[in-house]
C-alpha cells in the first residue's frame, strides 16, 4: 500500500498519507476548493504509529464518546482531532501547516496552516484503524 486515501463521505475532501521512508512521510489535505501538502517527521524514539493508534482508540469506541481525541506531530506539521454524534458521524479536523504547535522553534517568515473536516461513518472506523496500523507499521 503506497498511499493511504481517507474520503469524507459528504464532500470532496480527502486525506492522503503517502511516500513513508523511514521517518518521514508525506500528508496531502484536499477540500477540492484547496489543498497542501507537508513533510512529516517522525523521529525513531518517538511513536511513529500516533495516527494509528487515534484511529484505533476511536474504532474501540465507535458507539461515540464525550469530547475529542487528537494526536498532534512532535513538530506541529500535522494535527487529527476526532469527534463523534450521536447519529454515528464521525468528525476528523485535519490539520496541516507550518510547525505551529506551542513549542515548536518554526522560524519561517510565513507561517500557515490549513483546516479541513472528514466525515466518516461509525462503521468505517474498524477499517481505518486497520489501514491506519498496516501503513503506518511500513518500514
Amino acid at each position: 500500500m503506497d498511499s493511504l486515501v481517507l474520503r469524507s463521505v459528504n464532500s470532496d475532501t480527502t486525506l492522503t498519507f503517502t511516500g513513508r521512508t523511514g521517518e518521514h512521510y508525506e500528508v496531502r489535505v484536499d477540500t477540492g476548493n484547496c489543498g497542501a501538502k507537508r513533510i512529516v517527521e517522525t523521529p525513531p524514539y518517538l511513536n511513529n504509529l500516533g495516527p494509528a493508534r487515534l484511529f484505533r482508540d476511536a474504532a474501540c469506541h465507535c458507539k461515540g464518546w464525550e469530547g475529542s481525541k487528537s494526536w498532534e506531530s512532535s513538530k506541529g506539521e500535522l494535527r487529527l482531532e476526532i469527534t463523534t454524534d450521536r447519529v454515528g458521524h464521525v468528525f476528523v479536523v485535519v490539520q496541516v501547516g507550518s510547525d505551529f504547535c506551542e513549542t515548536s522553534d518554526y522560524s519561517g517568515p510565513d507561517p500557515w496552516r490549513i483546516v479541513a473536516q472528514i466525515t466518516l461513518e461509525a462503521g468505517q472506523l474498524k477499517t481505518v484503524a486497520r489501514q491506519m496500523k498496516s501503513w503506518f507499521s511500513r518500514v
